[in-house]
């Protein structure tokens, strides 16, 4: 099968869904490409935190192979509200006639313009629309509400004529989708994936981490992994941490991830006020293949507001979790791998960390963990899912 994945953006060498998907399936022996813009990330401090990695956000337009996927860069007009206008676009799919366009993100230019051409030239033969958002991150402000009215009124009814399929990462993500969107009929759920034989538990490289990072052999070590702006809430679990360290219990805290210069200063001088320094460390992010390192030293992994692959990376290392109750994920958590604790709530965090001391609680719930991603969420089933819905 010819498959092509349309979306703004790759960032190089991260480990985000629509590269590893078009890897897996590659695998699977299909041809895979990836048509994207000449920028590497949107703007915003959200991603701008990237900067320190990728200077210029713009790279000139160019094709490479990753992996067996074809990496296609076009020439692209950035547009208000982190959107691209991919030059040529609809003219290279047409060239390429793919069995299946997969368009990543509902609300984007390029999916309107590929159901389009389909509408006017029959081309693509198939179109799926996937999207990853999560209901507890929707725009409520008065621009975003009249946004997604236009949307459901005027771009919806047209996409829902033209889409085949459209997917959503979790039950999540598919209420918003047709409540928030006006997607009509059914919207197939498609779980984000993890290299389940790169991520993998491993005590020679929790000792290995553990010595790199300067942490105890014996400490509590309790993790975040992401980007640590206000809107991951790391300062959530800073100040659960902090609430630990004052009853006088045991916990060090291992942020890794690029960050807000000024918002991680905000979070050292609650930390410096407290006096307790050495219990945290901050550390910027490690290149995809070193994070199994990074969860091999932890013993806890937590999420504290929004979420990313990086729950099923850690699952898939046999680390508990622990994400919100307004998380898309805390049912799925719940159920098995880890704990969810009241949003935005410190002292609640705090009394559900205090029940992961227990070592053999946390083996019981991190074997569930790396059972259910073996199962269900490795990137090679979920090829093997998206192969279905392409049909």
């Amino acid at each position: 099968m010819k498959i092509v994945h349309v979306t703004n953006y790759v960032v190089p060498d991260y480990g985000y869904e629509e590269l590893q998907l078009a890897k897996a399936q590659a695998r699977l022996g299909h041809e895979v490409a990836i048509l994207t813009s000449n920028f590497l990330h949107p703007k915003g401090i959200a991603y701008g935190v990237l900067s320190a990695h990728f200077p210029r956000r713009q790279v000139e337009p160019a094709e490479e192979d990753v992996a067996g996927v074809r990496v296609i860069r076009l020439a692209s007009w950035e547009l208000p509200g982190s959107r691209m206008w991919m030059r040529g676009l609809t003219r290279r799919l047409k060239k390429m006639a793919p069995d299946v366009v997969h368009c990543h993100n509902l609300l984007q230019v390029q999916t309107v313009r590929v159901a389009m051409a389909r509408a006017v030239g029959g081309q693509p033969k198939r179109l799926v629309v996937d999207d990853h958002m999560h209901q507890s991150v929707v725009r409520r402000s008065p621009t975003g509400r009249a946004f997604y009215a236009f949307h459901r009124a005027v771009v919806q009814p047209f996409l829902n004529r033209e889409v085949d399929r459209f997917c959503a990462i979790s039950d999540d993500t598919r209420e918003y989708l047709r409540n928030t969107c006006g997607v009509r009929g059914e919207i197939e759920l498609r779980p984000l994936g993890v290299d389940v034989d790169g991520f993998i538990a491993s005590e020679s490289l929790r000792e290995q981490w553990r010595s790199r990072l300067q942490l105890d052999p014996n400490a509590f070590v309790v993790a975040y992994a992401g980007k640590v702006i206000e809107l991951k809430g790391v300062h959530v679990l800073v100040a659960a941490a902090l609430k630990l360290l004052q009853a006088q219990e045991r916990v060090t805290v291992l942020v890794v991830g690029d960050a807000d210069e000024r918002y991680l200063a905000s979070i050292k001088e609650q930390i410096d006020q407290a006096g307790f320094q050495d219990a945290f460390q901050f550390h910027p992010s490690v290149p995809h293949v070193e994070l199994p390192g990074v969860y091999a030293a932890s013993d806890v992994a937590v999420w504290p507001r929004q979420e990313s692959m990086a729950l099923f990376e850690a699952m898939s290392c046999s680390v508990p979790v622990v994400v919100s109750s307004k998380s898309g994920y805390h049912e799925l958590v719940e159920g098995g791998p880890g704990l969810s604790f009241a949003y935005d709530d410190p002292e609640d965090l705090a009394r559900v960390l205090r029940t992961l001391v227990d070592a053999k609680r946390r083996a019981t719930l991190g074997a569930a963990g790396r059972d259910l991603t073996e199962r269900d969420y490795s990137w090679k089933r979920s090829a093997e899912r998206y192969l279905h819905t392409y049909v």
